[in-house]
């Protein structure tokens, strides 16, 4: 579930298209948000994935097909050569035995390594944004680093902005360029923090990344930096030794995907919150468009890890924004089967005290179904959370959309079919989507011209 309030509707009408022309070309300086700043991070790594899931499976399959047609060319061979002369067989078998040692390069291996090293480059590009924009909003940042000057250096300006502006360049570029861990260990003492690092999944990052300088630099082998930072962070790989060398597999790079993800916006969300404590309503109404969105796209188990973090966070001036940040948590927990955490988060809490929209969620969410007809009902149309579209949307209806109590409590309420206000939704939004294309095209030819 999400918050309809007009900040929730200018985080979600961001897009893809908005961000990369209309502010980021237009108006560079409103780049530097960290509204903008999330949004064009996440939309990357949503489409380093779609990009993934749409094209490597049918290559991987290619792939198979020609691993499968190799081996029983190779087969057939053999058995006819054992018809052949034994001198010839000896030299050809060798020769056999020589294709089979031979790995056959596979299509998808380009692709896959392609996406891996883009998820990098978006991630530092990404970092660049954020640091820029608070160094740009907290300049004292910059004072404490006690960097001097020469009269000379400053003097190269034309203005003391301008000035600043490099200076604030060459402070990021400074710590971009040290690995991950070392720059973590910077932020952590730059923005006097000490969580950056205490998660689950810091282990998995680590490694991530230190594969990722192993794949650029040594076509995979394992190297003793690699293996001393992995050991040291306990998520060495089982079974890796040294000159040892690691390939990238699909699943691991969805993987990759989802963990710099995590760790994009779990160090966004506690800097932004550390930095700037005025912003906490922002910063929570952002979050929360996140997560809602996580579920939209079925990301399930990002939606998981984010929601356990947003609930860990425990600033909500705004009871409505905790009760929605632990609907959506628990609309990942149910998804993903995980029973046992949901019960333990949903008792956590008092719904005897919340809206009748916040308590028919969390029926749902408990299968508690005597009580949802009724609820629906009570609710009716005049909810300013629950509109008729809502049911439509929100993904805490997946679980109950095929029940005929809903499609009941939906006919009562709003005087119309489920299946048929679906269906027109379903139609309308084939058409935005073809809309969407031709003005893509259209956005395209200009561009050439």
């Amino acid at each position: 579930m999400t918050d309809k309030n007009e900040k929730t509707n200018e985080i979600n009408e961001i897009d893809e298209f908005d961000i990369n022309t209309e502010i980021a070309n237009k108006y560079e300086e409103a780049l530097y948000d960290f509204n903008i700043i999330q949004k064009l991070f996440s939309n990357q790594m949503n489409l380093i994935k779609e990009t993934a899931d749409e094209i490597i499976p049918s290559m991987l399959e290619k792939d198979r097909q020609m691993k499968e047609k190799v081996e029983k060319l190779i087969i057939n061979l053999n058995e006819e050569l054992k018809k052949s002369d034994d001198d010839i067989m000896d030299l050809i078998k060798d020769f056999l035995k020589q294709i089979k040692n031979t790995r056959i390069r596979k299509s998808s291996d380009v692709i896959i390594k392609s996406l891996f090293l883009n998820i990098f480059s978006e991630f530092d590009s990404f970092l660049n944004n954020l640091l820029k924009h608070i160094f740009l909003s907290k300049p004292d940042l910059i004072k404490a680093s006690q960097k001097k000057f020469s009269l000379h250096e400053i003097m190269e300006h034309k203005t003391i902005e301008e000035f600043k502006n490099q200076v604030i360049d060459k402070e990021i570029d400074s710590l971009i360029r040290k690995s991950y861990i070392e720059q973590f260990n910077q932020y952590e003492k730059k923005f006097g923090v000490n969580t950056l690092k205490k998660f689950k999944n810091w282990g998995k990052f680590v490694e991530i990344t230190q594969r990722r300088n192993i794949i650029m630099h040594c076509n995979g082998k394992v190297t003793s930096q690699y293996f001393q930072h992995c050991d040291s962070h306990s998520c060495l790989p089982d079974g890796i030794e040294m000159n040892d060398k690691l390939d990238l597999e699909y699943s691991y790079l969805i993987e990759a995907i989802r963990i710099v993800n995590e760790v994009g916006n779990k160090l966004l969300h506690v800097l932004w919150r550390k930095q700037f404590p005025e912003e906490i309503d922002e910063a929570n109404v952002n979050l929360q468009s996140y997560l809602y969105d996580l579920l939209l796209f079925e990301n399930y188990e990002l939606a998981r890890v984010m929601g356990e973090f947003a609930c860990n966070l425990k600033k909500y001036p705004d009871k409505i924004d905790e009760y929605l940040v632990v609907i959506n948590y628990s609309i990942a927990l149910k998804h993903l089967g995980h029973n046992d955490k949901l019960v333990e988060i949903i008792n956590k809490y008092d719904w005897t005290s919340v809206k009748n929209e916040f308590q028919l969620a969390k029926h749902i969410l408990l299968d508690e179904t005597d009580e949802i007809k009724d609820l629906i009902i009570r609710i009716g149309k005049g909810s300013d959370i629950l509109k008729k579209d809502s049911y439509l949307e929100f993904p805490i209806f997946d679980f109950i959309n095929d029940e005929q109590y809903f499609k009941e409590a939906f006919f009562e309420v709003f005087n119309t079919e489920y299946e048929k206000e679906l269906l027109e939704k379903e139609i309308l939004e084939k058409d935005i989507s073809k809309n969407e294309v031709v003005e893509e095209e259209i956005i395209n030819e200009i561009v050439k011209s």
